[in-house]
């Protein structure tokens, strides 16, 4: 058992290394390009209202959608630790709330 761990191990460091030398290999390339005086393009200039829309979205998308499945998750936490009898477990948490409130009671 120890030795198959250690094969997963080394193939896992092995997949590991691959994947740094070849992004070294492509820094190395942006650097050479630079070093030769050649201008690298961006997809938008730092602060300009692309740059912050970009910016937006990215956070739209990340915290948006971390806390849709977070919330819920949370209030029938809470609710489990307010009244243990009547929340017994997450699943029997969810059914209770929406039974009660509808979808609406897993929102704030």
């Amino acid at each position: 058992e120890y030795k198959s761990y250690l094969r997963q191990d080394s193939k896992m460091f092995e997949r590991q290394k691959e994947a740094f030398l070849k992004y070294r290999e492509h820094v190395k390339d942006k650097q050479l390009v630079a070093a030769s005086g050649e201008k690298i393009e961006y997809s938008c200039e730092v602060g300009s209202p692309k740059f912050y829309a970009l910016c937006a979205f990215g956070g739209l998308l990340s915290c948006g959608l971390t806390h849709t499945a977070v919330v819920p998750l949370d209030l029938v936490k809470c609710r489990i630790q307010v009244d243990p009898d009547k929340y017994k477990s997450l699943g029997n948490g969810f059914k209770v709330s929406v039974k009660e409130g509808g979808a609406k009671s897993l929102t704030l």
